[in-house]
């Protein structure tokens, strides 16, 4: 098989053709049935995989780089990936970051400005405050002035009203005492009427008109009384003119007073006024000043989102996992060396949500740099999770150089680099175990492990950070002992970066071209690999199968024999019982001192009986037993079959778990032939002589009366016990012929049987080896096809120089 590629891109479609014509040379036509099945499913196989292999080798040759050398960052979440990143981007004067760095400054300046305004602003507003606060506590002031100048006129007020009091009191309690006299003497008149008026209702006729002519002492005493009241009343009207009087003149006396109050509340609203004035004047300039605040803050955060948006380190995760999404591709050029590096998402993380940019970006690299922050090999996984040391095995096994970097975690440069190397004793044994971990997994395409610390370098490499933010922090702490470009020493990147231009980079073009035919040939040996993984899956569903067929044979014949066994040790019982019933049933008439014939006659009955029962009950026998090892020998057929596919069925689960679960066994031990329903059949043939009737068996009960005989005919003439002794004699005789008889016959006819049966179970016995047979012919096929691919892999390899 030649390989030839006229363009280095070709090699994708060089590998389908050839895959093709693999699987088109398949195509036999052979006259054996078998092994055009076994072509049939090793095709299929091999289109399972062709269709694998066609899905990775278009994604290679979509992602496939063939111009520009290209360099992954790959490596756990966390690692510092984006760090080192970003310094060289930085370092190497990258254009897009240089023309970032060129808006971060232009808006910085503009951010400085805008701050200082805020903060003139502010000190404006703040003046203002003080200023209400003046002005509201001069109102508070003021109020209390002439709160205290209204207290001293409201005493004057009431010192007035104290003197004027007594004399109002006593004009006040003599009307008391006048409305009380007034109130006695109309009760005093109230009743006089009362008793006027009994008087008068109960005077006689001559009393009535001497009242005419005179007047009782009552009426005199009431006119009197009535007098005093108008006196009392006048009085009364008086003493409340002088109350009215005396009242007035005390008004009077205060009305100075009450005016001077009226005045100062007036002034005091007046002047109030005033102040409230200025405070409302000097609110309204605050109202336009913290608007203008507001707008210059909201200017601010505008440019402080365009300040983080131009500031170095924006690519730098924040601690969260998985902060880098999406692969993210950086060209840079290193003196004559152009190159690009690729920011790859963590390996740690939510895979689900980043593998397929991880596979991606591993496709399109020409060379990987695995980063770590722990001095130690990649750990492996347990059970039912993928380790970091296999995630590397899978991700990075096509790549035809891998390096490892420690990235060591410094915060504090002072303990960690002042006057002591980078690494420690510990630490570089540590990272000699990383590399021989890598390189047993990697083989000849690992390097070595390089050795720096991100975050100091990143620091020390630029000043267009984010003001207030923690690396802007962290990088006035890093200054505090170093200068920028002692700093960049101690940290190891300027090393790095020597590594790139006189290890990595050159003869660029090269790697590309070995780099892109090395994946498309690790492809390839992980297609063998899984071909080679279903031969061997297939060859030991084989043996074991195998292993069960011949114990499902020994099953067969085993449960066979028994039943023959049984059936022939049967014989004798059935014999048995027949000759011990006629010798009892006949004896038993003997004794009844029956004649010659007579006793023939029982003689043939009973043995007819007797014979039908026999028949019977062998008969049963025979079927019992057939149909018990039909029953076993389907337990026995149905356990190979259940066996074998739990074989197969594991093998099969197994296989699932590996890098080519999506290619199924298809492994079927089914031949055609329904074991269990021909082994129905065979029992219902060996049946059939036994259902069809006794004289199928055996001549008949006339071939044994034929064979009695009841001996010589004299011995009736003799006395009767010795006819019956004779009788008896004759019984026994007879009864041994026919037991003779009986046994050969039987056997004969159960020897004739038997070989039938046996014969189709070894027809059995045989189908249960034609699935091996059809396995073994798949994977021979297969195995012939992989070598194949083995010769298409090598030729790859030669003409990469891999």
């Amino acid at each position: 098989m030649t390989f030839t590629l006229h363009n280095p891109s070709d090699i994708y479609k060089k590998i389908n053709n050839e895959l093709a014509i693999i699987i088109n040379s398949m195509t036999g036509f052979s006259s054996d049935d078998d092994l055009n099945k076994a072509e049939d499913v090793a095709r299929n196989k091999l289109e399972n995989f062709q269709d694998l292999l066609s899905n990775e080798l278009a994604s290679l040759q979509k992602n496939a780089e063939w111009d520009t050398f290209t360099i992954a960052f790959y490596g756990e979440t966390g690692a510092g990936k984006s760090t080192l990143i970003e310094t060289l981007r930085i370092l190497l004067r990258e254009s897009e970051k240089v023309e970032n760095q060129k808006k971060y400054r232009q808006q910085q300046t503009n951010y400085q400005f805008c701050l200082n305004d805020i903060e003139e602003n502010q000190q404006y507003i703040e003046k203002i405050k003080q200023n209400i606060e003046a002005l509201s506590i001069e109102i508070n002031d003021l109020n209390n002035l002439y709160a205290q100048k209204k207290h001293n006129i409201q005493q004057l007020i009431e010192e007035s009203h104290a003197q004027q009091t007594h004399q109002l009191s006593e004009i006040n309690h003599q009307l008391e005492q006048k409305e009380n006299i007034n109130s006695a003497i109309l009760q005093q008149i109230s009743n006089i009427n009362v008793q006027i008026k009994e008087y008068k209702n109960n005077a006689s006729s001559w009393q009535k008109v001497l009242l005419f002519f005179k007047k009782l002492p009552e009426e005199i005493t009431l006119i009197d009384l009535e007098k005093e009241i108008v006196l009392n009343s006048i009085e009364s009207n008086l003493l409340r003119q002088k109350y009215d009087e005396q009242s007035l003149l005390i008004k009077e006396k205060q009305k100075p007073l009450y005016s001077q109050l009226t005045s100062l509340d007036d002034k005091l609203a007046q002047e109030n006024a005033q102040i409230k004035n200025k405070i409302t004047s000097l609110e309204k300039e605050n109202l336009a000043l913290t608007l203008q605040q507001q707008q210059l803050k909201t200017l601010s955060e505008q440019q402080y989102a365009l300040l983080i948006q131009y500031a170095d380190g924006e690519i730098i995760g924040d601690g969260q996992a998985d902060f880098t999404r999406e692969t993210k591709r950086y060209h840079l050029k290193l003196k004559d060396n152009e190159f690009s590096l690729l920011d790859v998402p963590g390996i740690e993380g939510k895979e689900g949500l980043v593998l397929e940019q991880i596979e991606n970006a591993v496709q399109q690299a020409h060379a990987v740099f695995y980063i770590t922050n722990k001095a130690a090999p990649p750990q492996t996984g347990d059970e039912g999770r993928i380790g970091t040391l296999e995630k590397i095995k899978l991700h990075l096994n096509a790549q035809t150089e891998v390096w490892s970097i420690f990235n060591k975690k410094v915060t504090n440069p002072k303990l960690s680099l002042k006057n002591r190397p980078l690494l420690s004793e510990d630490e570089l044994s540590s990272l000699a175990g990383l590399d021989e971990v890598m390189r047993e997994q990697l083989g000849h395409h690992y390097k070595k492990v390089v050795s720096l610390t991100a975050l100091p370098a990143f620091l020390a490499s630029t000043d267009c950070l984010v003001p207030g933010s923690q690396n802007a922090k962290r990088r006035t702490k890093f200054l505090q002992d170093f200068l920028e470009y002692e700093l960049l020493e101690r940290t190891g990147i300027l090393d790095f970066i020597d590594l790139l231009e006189h290890e990595l980079l050159p003869d660029s073009q090269n790697k590309i071209y070995r780099a892109n035919l090395n994946k498309a040939k690790e492809a390839l040996n992980s297609t063998t690999q899984g071909l080679e993984e279903i031969e061997r899956d297939y060859q030991k569903v084989a043996d074991k199968i195998s292993i069960t067929s011949e114990d499902s044979k020994k099953l067969l014949d085993s449960s066979f024999l028994v039943m023959k066994t049984q059936l022939n040790g049967n014989i004798a019982n059935v014999i048995r019982d027949l000759l011990q019933n006629v010798r009892r049933k006949t004896y038993s008439r003997i004794e009844d001192d029956i004649s010659n014939e007579r006793f023939k006659e029982i003689l043939n009955q009973y043995i007819e009986e007797e014979l039908q029962v026999l028949l019977t009950s062998f008969s049963e026998t025979i079927r019992t037993r057939i149909e018990r090892f039909h029953t076993e020998a389907t337990k026995i057929l149905q356990r190979y079959e259940e066996q074998a596919q739990d074989l197969i069925d594991i093998t099969k689960k197994l296989h699932c778990n590996n890098a080519n679960k999506n290619i199924t066994l298809d492994i079927n031990i089914d031949n055609g032939i329904n074991k269990v329903g021909l082994l129905s059949a065979l029992v219902g043939l060996a049946l059939s002589p036994v259902t069809g009737g006794a004289s199928l068996w055996v001549v008949g009960a006339s071939a044994l009366t034929a064979l009695v005989s009841v001996g010589k005919a004299l011995f009736g003439f003799f006395s009767s016990s010795y006819k019956i002794a004779q009788q008896k004699k004759s019984t026994d005789e007879n009864l041994r012929n026919i037991e003779a008889y009986l046994n050969d016959e039987l056997h004969n006819n159960l020897n004739a049987l038997l070989p039938d049966l046996e014969t189709n179970i070894d027809s059995i016995k045989n189908a249960l080896d034609e699935p091996i047979i059809k396995i073994n012919q798949t994977a021979t096929l297969l195995q012939n096809s992989n070598q194949k691919l083995k010769n298409l892999t090598r030729n790859i390899q030669i003409e990469g120089n891999l």
